[in-house]
Order: C-alpha cells, then sequence, then structure tokens
C-alpha cells in the first residue's frame, strides 16, 4: 500500500511556494511517495492558475519524487440539494476536474455532505400455514422485557433524490471527458445513503473516499461495508477517532482510537485495494506532529504484516 499526506498537515504555510516546497521536503523525507492537497486555499486557488502556473506547481512535487495524488474539493454545506444551485456547483467540479486533468490526472476528492436517505428493503414474511401453526409455541409476554421501539424508517424525498442523481450525472459526463476519477464521502449521511446515490447513476469514474471515523460512526459493520462497497473503494484516509453518545466521533491520534486498523488493512487486501492511504491529522490540535506519529505508526503496522 502507497502513503500518502494532506499538505496541510505538513505546514502551517500552505499558500505559499516556500511553504509547499517546505512541506514536500517533509514528506519525502519521511518516506512518502504522495501529496493530497486542497483545491482552493485562502491564497492559493489552483483554478485560478492557467497552464504554465498549474506546471509550475505540478515541478514542485515531481521534483522531490512525489506523486500528486488527489484534489480535495470542498462542496457547501447546501451539497446537491435541489435548493441548492447546482450549476454553480457543477461548474465548480468542472474547474476541480480540469485542474486534477492537468495535473498528471489526479484523484477529486469531495465531501457531498447531505444526501437524501436510502430506501429500506422490503420485509417479506412468509405466511404460516394451517400445518405449521400448531407447532408454534406462544410464549408469555411477561418472560421478556419489553424491546425499544425501532424509529420509523425515513420517508423517501423524491425532489431530493433527482437533484443529486441529475447533479451526479452531469459532473460523470465531465469527469469522462476529462479522464480524472472522483472518490465521494459524506459527513452527514451514511454508507447506505451514499451507496443509494452512486448506484442511481453508475459511473465508472466515480469511487469511495473512504473515512475511517464513517466506519465508526455507522450503522453498518466494517465487513458490511467492504462487502457492498469494497470494490469501489479508490482512496483511503488515514484519521482515527473515538465514539461517544449517537455514534459522535471525535478525531485523535492514530492509534489511540477506536479503529481496529489490523482488520481494516486486511479487508483493503480482500478488496483489492491498490490506491493510497492519505494521513490527514488537519483536525488535530498538532497537525504536523500528529502526521509524524501516524505515518511511524502505520509503517510499524504495516510492516508486521509482510
Amino acid at each position: 500500500m502507497k502513503l500518502a499526506v494532506m499538505l496541510d498537515a505538513l505546514t502551517a504555510d500552505a499558500d505559499s511556494a516556500a511553504g509547499i516546497r517546505a512541506a514536500a521536503e517533509r514528506a519525502r523525507s519521511a518516506g512518502l511517495t504522495g501529496i493530497t492537497i486542497r483545491l482552493r486555499a485562502p491564497a492559493l486557488d489552483l483554478t485560478r492558475l492557467d497552464s504554465s502556473g498549474l506546471r509550475e506547481f505540478h515541478h514542485i512535487f515531481r521534483s522531490r519524487s512525489l506523486r500528486l495524488i488527489a484534489l480535495q474539493h470542498d462542496v457547501p454545506a447546501a451539497g446537491l440539494h435541489p435548493e441548492a444551485d447546482l450549476d454553480r456547483e457543477i461548474d465548480a467540479f468542472d474547474d476541480a476536474l480540469r485542474c486534477a486533468a492537468a495535473l498528471d490526472r489526479a484523484m477529486v476528492l469531495a465531501n457531498l455532505g447531505a444526501l437524501p436517505p436510502a430506501p429500506q428493503p422490503q420485509v417479506v414474511r412468509q405466511p404460516i400455514s394451517p400445518e405449521t401453526a400448531g407447532a408454534i409455541l406462544i410464549p408469555d409476554p411477561t418472560d421478556f422485557p419489553s424491546a425499544p421501539s425501532t424509529p420509523d424508517p425515513q420517508p423517501r424525498q423524491p425532489h431530493f433524490e433527482a437533484s443529486v442523481a441529475a447533479a451526479l450525472r452531469e459532473i460523470g459526463r465531465r469527469a469522462d471527458r476529462y479522464g480524472v476519477v472522483c472518490a465521494f464521502r459524506s459527513s452527514l449521511a451514511s454508507f447506505a445513503a451514499l451507496e443509494f446515490a452512486l448506484s442511481a447513476v453508475s459511473c465508472p469514474w466515480f469511487g469511495i473516499d473512504l473515512d475511517p471515523l464513517a466506519l465508526l460512526a455507522d450503522v453498518w459493520t466494517m465487513d458490511e461495508t467492504f462487502a457492498r462497497l469494497g470494490e469501489l473503494i479508490r482512496h483511503v484516509r488515514v484519521r482515527d477517532g473515538i465514539v461517544g453518545d449517537g455514534r459522535r466521533t471525535q478525531p485523535t491520534d492514530f492509534g489511540a482510537g477506536k479503529v481496529n486498523w489490523p482488520g481494516l488493512l486486511s479487508n483493503l487486501d480482500e478488496a483489492g485495494f491498490d490506491g493510497f492511504l492519505t494521513v490527514d491529522t488537519t483536525d488535530l490540535i498538532d497537525p504536523s506532529a500528529a502526521a509524524r506519529r501516524a505515518v511511524d505508526g502505520l509503517l510499524r503496522l504495516l510492516q508486521a504484516r509482510r
């Protein structure tokens, strides 16, 4: 497995050429082979660079034998909701895809935010024949504690579903035009909702940006997630965290949280994943120090599995 790091995790000056060069040197000296960057930063918006500027930017990493593997495209909170400005969001994706194509066809990573809930599977109840009815023992209700009531399934949102599907189809057409892979995640929706959204368009250029914190928060187990989405995983973030009430998560140092890293790596092997794992410590207090610890810990874990 190949290791990369978020540029922001290595420097507080990711907006200047000097800061980017220094971060690239740190990544290379740590034994990493890839870099993931934000598409738009306060002082460095890659979408505003012309082809010459993008080539110069790319040279910073290539000259240090680093591969620019992905661009992080930030989708607004409204996401692809029908009340959002979908034309503007699609144009923003087009800018991201254009830059990614110019940067040696880097991947585009995007957090889609809120998504419509996936339809609940229909439970088929087998009828009870007269022959088997006599063998059924009806227990006394007092023998069992009352079970907690299950919440009602979320109602379908057809307008939201249609909006997301239409936007993703257009983004998929543009991804095909540029020849760039898009890997999606959602911090506001379940894996089931993400699977439902992607299955509605079935685009070969689309995949999953797997966030281990989402594994902690989701109702699907790790095994079920890989069984349903394993073939779609195109990128993996190296993040760890702890879980609180209501499956709320809080990022923490690599190895100090509840992510089952041996199980995660084994599942990636079984899924045939051969992409990059990007260390993302940007949510921690000291991202640079936390990134170094995460790289060291992950390398030890990978070496122990050989």
